[in-house]
């Protein structure tokens, strides 16, 4: 996992203190490292000191083999510099790289930091070229042109840039672009003569509105990089060292979430050669109004490990119009093996015969949870080792099962049983204090097991219902770590999945765990975890999920690794990140024609 900041100012002023570096170190370091993005690049050097790629790199290569086969071509570096640090960290590189390439500035407005205002001085002191941005204008554009004769042919003193670096507007911007810097970017994004250039942007694309083909972002991840604004002007995004190696100066604060990696998802592996089916788990999903989606789910569950998988017909199951695979049962009740139920695809209106069966169930686990003399435990890969745990029951509920207009009181009745009569479960992957009783405790969200899914349409819904503001689907998606903040207070027993562009995974904190991430030398110095959610965040989400049933496909994906034992938090990142991986290995993630079966075959292809 790499951290994640919402102010990664808090870490950088730490670690300015602590460590004591001054502004110019960092800005230099900062410049430092896209002078190597430029050159490698080009060519020239290495550039393998930058880390962390979130997306394919066709588009570098294309425009890195015109300069591999035409090495003798000039370089023109356009760098666009706003009056911030993040404007000083474009001067310092335009100082380092003059002489190098052909380099010219467009100066947005002046300086208002000491240090760029001195960055300024030693880029003219060498020679850089310092536009304006109403000079630039008037050079660029013929009709605004005041610099010539009116007999003499428009000539544009400003080559058609190779390289265009963004460092007009760091994570400090909040509020509307102004009119003059939305037109130039809207301009070097779109017309033909920029088009082409590679794009950089430093440490986050201007206002998110510059595309750009790279983002070198100063220090720690940003968690506004992985917005769903973000995700198509980013590009690959790589972490840059800021004079401290990354480890030591993500100690100077805790993070406030974490992006997965795939040595986080905790895959489905069979190791234990005396297995049986049994041994896996029993999966029942309810099938409802729209069985064709609870079909999906449970063949994905099926695809994803699940021992046995059941289809629970309700009394408005139309499962007979389906033709369902061999492997999958049907039943008109709960069975009795069963270890998670997925309640919510295609499910309509759930009767209340339905509710009170799964509260039955779930409560009857509990209670036998109740009477154990130990605690379930969640290995680092339960599906590989250890037969599910029959007792610990678990629940995912999805679709529309997130817009029924009684959840709220579903879920009371849910959590209130749960939190009466389960245990603590421990788990060798959490990092938790020890206790007398339990080693490693954690959360009650993890011991009970009820995950929900929702979309951004859905969110917005659900928390509507909890009494909170009334959201539009898209400020859902904006406001999803507020939100999630917000249900676990009133539910701290749920664990949420957030789909998205890029999904959002959130838990409460394991209440014995202060999540200290400081070395610190005094009590003043230390920067602990605030917040009560840990939120964990999967970007390698593509375009070709934007299709009905995809979500019926990591829900059953969930259900299934619940059913398998696993904890909440391990179901739910291993499910997204393995999710979001075969939708990528189909078509390279773009293609248009991904369906759920499709995806479902993607996922049985999977291997770790």
């Amino acid at each position: 996992m790499k951290a994640v900041y919402n102010d990664s100012s808090v870490p950088e002023k730490e670690a300015k203190a602590r460590y004591f570096f001054p502004e110019n170190i960092m800005m230099e370091n900062a410049a430092s490292a896209l002078e190597r993005e430029i050159d490698g690049f080009f060519g020239t050097t290495n550039n393998s000191e930058c880390r962390t790629d979130f997306c394919d790199d066709n588009n570098f290569k294309r425009k890195n083999d015109f300069y591999t086969c035409h090495p003798n071509h000039a370089k023109s570096i356009l760098i666009l510099c706003g009056s911030g640090n993040n404007g000083g960290d474009g001067l310092a590189l335009a100082r380092r790289i003059y002489g190098k390439y052909d380099v010219k500035v467009v100066l947005i407005s002046a300086p208002k930091t000491d240090e760029a205002k001195t960055q300024l001085k030693m880029a003219q002191s060498v020679g850089v070229e310092i536009l304006e941005l109403q000079q630039f204008e008037q050079i660029t554009n013929p009709e605004q042109n005041t610099l010539k004769k009116s007999d003499e042919p428009f000539v544009n003193p400003v080559l058609v840039p190779d390289v265009i670096v963004d460092c007009i507007f760091g994570t400090g911007f909040h509020g509307e672009l102004p009119a003059n810097i939305k037109s130039l970017l809207e301009k070097i994004n779109e017309s033909p003569e920029y088009k082409s250039a590679y794009k950089i942007a430093c440490d986050i694309p201007s206002a998110l509105y510059f595309k750009a083909d790279v983002t070198v972002t100063m220090g720690a991840l940003k968690s506004i990089l992985f917005s769903d604004k973000a995700k198509d002007v980013t590009g690959k995004i790589k972490v840059a060292d800021l004079g401290i190696n990354n480890s030591i100066f993500e100690k100077c604060a805790a993070p406030d979430a974490f992006l997965i990696e795939e040595i986080d998802a905790k895959f489905p592996l069979r190791t234990k050669k005396s297995a049986h089916k049994g041994t896996y788990g029993h999966t029942a999903v309810f099938a409802g109004e729209k069985s064709g989606a609870a079909i999906i789910a449970a063949e994905s569950a099926l695809a994803f490990g699940s021992g046995l998988t059941t289809l629970v017909k309700s009394e408005r199951s139309n499962l007979e119009q389906f033709k369902i695979t061999p492997e999958l049962m049907i039943s008109d009740s709960i069975p009795k093996t069963t270890t998670a139920i997925l309640l919510g695809p295609g499910l309509g209106t759930p009767d209340e015969k339905t509710l009170d069966a799964i509260k039955e169930w779930f409560k009857a686990g509990t209670d036998k949870a109740k009477t154990q003399t130990h605690a379930h435990t969640a290995t680092d890969n339960p599906a590989s080792n250890t037969s599910a745990n029959q007792t610990s029951r678990a629940l995912v509920l999805d679709a529309d099962m997130l817009s029924y207009p009684k959840i709220v009181d579903f879920l009371k009745e849910l959590c209130e049983t749960s939190t009466q009569n389960t245990p603590a479960i421990t788990n060798s992957t959490n990092h938790t204090k020890s206790s007398s009783t339990h080693a490693d405790s954690v959360s009650i969200a993890s011991a009970l097991r009820i995950i929900l899914t929702p979309h951004p349409k859905e969110l917005a819904t659900l928390y509507s219902a909890l009494g909170f503001e009334n959201y539009t689907a898209v400020q859902a998606a904006q406001n999803r770590f507020k939100i999630a903040e917000k249900i676990i207070q009133k539910f701290p027993q749920l664990t949420l999945i957030m789909k998205s562009a890029n999904t959002i995974i959130a838990q409460k904190s394991p209440e014995t765990n202060a999540k200290d991430f400081s070395d610190a030398r005094t009590e003043s110095q230390k920067t602990t975890k605030t917040s009560e959610v840990d939120f964990y965040i999967v970007a390698e989400g593509t375009p070709a999920l934007a299709k009905g049933g995809s979500g019926d496909v990591l829900a059953g994906m969930t259900a299934s690794l619940l059913a398998q034992g696993y904890s909440a938090k391990d179901a739910a990142i291993t499910a997204v990140y393995a999710h979001a991986i075969a939708s990528t290995n189909f078509s390279g993630g773009m293609g248009w024609n991904l369906s759920p079966q499709a995806l479902i075959g993607q996922i049985s292809a999977l291997t770790k």
